[in-house]
């Protein structure tokens, strides 16, 4: 058995506001993906979002990117947070509900780092 390193790119293509356009976000994610798949060549990528307006087309493009997907935009708890301006909270909830959903869904024992 091969083991795999597990890299979580933590997410908000379209955030309430940002510096950025959303296409600078999603072109800058994908940047990210690239420079994961070249340093990082046995990994597997599992990309959270949390976007407050729709990115479908943009979750289609990314799908061949990625090799997991966790959609954390109608989370209750999440949005709330992000929406309100509590970014490093609405993180860090974001984070616990991606280890807690790993543990339910993937077996952790495959990875050799997450």
């Amino acid at each position: 058995m091969s083991f795999k390193n597990l890299v979580i790119i933590t997410s908000s293509l379209k955030p309430p506001s940002s510096h950025f356009t959303d296409e600078q976000r999603y072109d800058q994610t994908v940047s990210t993906l690239f420079s994961i798949r070249k340093n990082i060549p046995d990994s597997i990528i599992l990309f959270v979002d949390v976007s407050v307006r729709d990115c479908h087309e943009e979750y289609e493009r990314l799908s061949s990117k990625v090799d997991l997907f966790l959609n954390l935009s109608m989370d209750e708890e999440t949005m709330r947070l992000s929406q309100s301006g509590h970014k490093s909270i609405a993180e860090t909830v974001m984070l616990i509900k991606t280890f807690t959903w790993i543990k339910e869904y993937l077996n952790v024992s495959m990875f050799k780092r997450i």
